[in-house]
């Protein structure tokens, strides 16, 4: 009776072991629908596609890895400070729920309780365009390590005024394309300029090199399309053109770029026009001379400045590089009271946007806006350009640094802040559209090592498009081979690895390397005691 007893609790145990797996039909796809399939599909910026089992499940450890270490979904503003249309953010449950899954061996469950695939627009994360604009040929990128700065002339040959509803960049390149600031001009001296040089475009490092009759927002990865609610928009003059200043990032391969603008129109009476309020190094507290980080040293940045008139705040848009670690923003009215705006406590420079409010937030005329952030110019900072520390300023270029803080608004009127942004913007990032045609092939990539800095223990993600030898080793800033942790044929696919350092690692700064076949990808690491 005993050993029967054992038996029956035995399998009681292991049914409820497995009942507490998640599935994939009614836990794992919802999660991943909502919150990866967007970008991870065809023709988007997601490496691979997330939209059926099988596709998830092959990547299920690295859907954990992401998920665990927080590098996916990217989302960067805190939302207990403020929240903006399109969080990108999973629960702790979630994450568990996918952790559980592809530790429980990923099992699929009862199919015919698996949701379907969401239906997204084609080419598009707004619906369909009242009008493409695409450059007229390829831009050829030389893969030189430098940045470089291109104002393309796209005509919009309208015969008529527009007014414009949502405007939406399409990136040829998704690998190369670092942001694009979008205006429009009418009286044809971008054109003229243009016509000067032989190759599309002109140089433009730090402006669109003629005066604009206005501007639209500037593009990253991650942000947001916003649609303006009903008579609120820009107005687009007839036989205008739309300018992009493009920032390629430094790359040593070469390449291509034609990438496209989508406009979208509507007719609207008593318009409303957007603006913009912003603030730069020259609004600093100690003066635009002030910006600047020595090496080795760590330092915030405050400026300041009135509101001239009663703002009603749309959207919220920060900029910086790669050495800037946080920002917090806010407003104090003249009765004292503060209207919070932005924070973000781990900036990341790879994912900043322009982040749309759900409903508009007034700012009473003679109001301050503040706005702090601090740059980490150490070699604590492993996303440091610079091994050692150097001193930087301002600059355009991927190793200078930046300080931008502004948004949009109109001109307040009563019941502002009752109008809802929610359906009127994509709740998606603005993700990018492949030219290539190869949405579905990877290239062999190294992901974020896990934690950093670290202390002994640390993970690294990798991808190989193709079995090889592979080589893990750390080097000192220096460029010393310190120790070879792996040397041996790897297969195809993702892999994730586990390391261990002993006591006898000092502290400091190390560059982590993964070599291969024709690759050479790096990252810097930061050991603590």
């Amino acid at each position: 009776m005993k050993r029967f007893i054992i038996f029956l609790m035995s399998i009681l145990t292991v049914k409820t072991a497995t009942a507490q797996t998640p599935t994939f039909a009614e836990n794992i796809a919802p999660i991943i629908y909502n919150n990866c399939t967007n970008c991870h599909r065809q023709g988007e910026v997601g490496p691979m596609a997330f939209t059926n089992y099988d596709e998830v499940k092959s990547w299920g450890k690295m859907v954990k890895f992401a998920t665990e270490t927080r590098y996916m979904p990217p989302w960067s503003p805190d939302t207990k400070y403020r929240h903006f249309v399109g969080e990108r953010t999973l629960t702790d449950s979630q994450i568990k729920q996918i952790k559980d899954w592809v530790d429980g061996g990923m099992p699929r469950g009862d199919v015919s309780k698996e949701p379907k695939v969401p239906s997204f627009p084609t080419g598009s994360q707004v619906g369909t365009p009242d009008l493409v604009l695409t450059m007229p040929a390829d831009y050829k990128i030389l893969g030189n390590g430098k940045d470089d700065y291109k104002v393309f002339v796209l005509p919009t040959n309208l015969k008529e005024n527009k007014i414009v509803r949502a405007v939406e960049f399409r990136a040829g390149n998704n690998k190369m394309v670092h942001h694009v600031r979008m205006a429009y001009e009418s009286k044809g001296a971008a054109r003229a300029k243009d016509a000067l040089t032989p190759e599309q475009g002109y140089d433009g490092f730090g402006s669109f090199g003629v005066q604009t009759d206005g501007s639209f927002d500037t593009w990253t990865p991650g942000k947001n399309v916003l649609q303006f609610p009903d008579n609120i928009g820009h107005s687009l003059p007839a036989n205008s053109d739309i300018l992009l200043q493009m920032h390629y990032a430094p790359s040593t391969i070469a390449g291509t770029d034609r990438s496209s603008v989508n406009l979208f129109f509507k007719n609207t009476p008593d318009l409303r026009p957007v603006k913009a309020f912003g603030m730069l190094h020259a609004h600093l507290t100690g003066g635009a001379a002030s910006f600047t980080m020595p090496a080795n040293t760590v330092k915030k940045f405050y400026a300041r400045r009135t509101v001239p008139t009663d703002m009603s705040v749309m959207s919220i848009y920060p900029h910086a590089h790669l050495l800037c670690r946080n920002w917090e923003a806010f407003a104090t009215t003249p009765t004292g009271d503060t209207i919070k705006l932005i924070k973000i406590n781990d900036w990341n420079y790879k994912w900043q946007g322009d982040y749309t409010l759900p409903k508009m937030i007034k700012i009473p005329s003679g109001s301050i806006v503040h706005a702090y952030a601090t740059y980490d110019n150490t070699a604590n900072n492993y996303l440091n350009p610079n091994s050692p520390p150097k001193l930087v300023t301002l600059g355009e270029g991927t190793a200078d640094e930046m300080y931008v803080f502004g948004y949009t608004y109109l001109d307040y009127k009563a019941g502002d802040e009752d109008i809802s942004l929610v359906t009127n913007s994509v709740t998606t990032p603005n993700t990018v559209l492949s030219n290539t045609g190869l949405p579905f092939e990877h290239d062999t990539r190294l992901y974020p090592v896990y934690p950093n800095p670290m202390s002994r223990d640390f993970s690294v993600g990798f991808y190989l498009d193709k079995p090889m030898n592979v080589n893990l080793s750390i080097y000192d800033i220096s460029g010393r081979l310190v120790k070879t942790f792996l040397d041996e044929k790897i297969a195809s696919g993702d892999h994730i690895v586990p390391f261990h350092l002993d006591n006898q690692w000092a502290a400091g700064t190390y560059i982590f390397k993964l070599l291969g076949d024709n690759i050479d990808l790096s990252q810097k690491i930061v050991v603590t005691n």
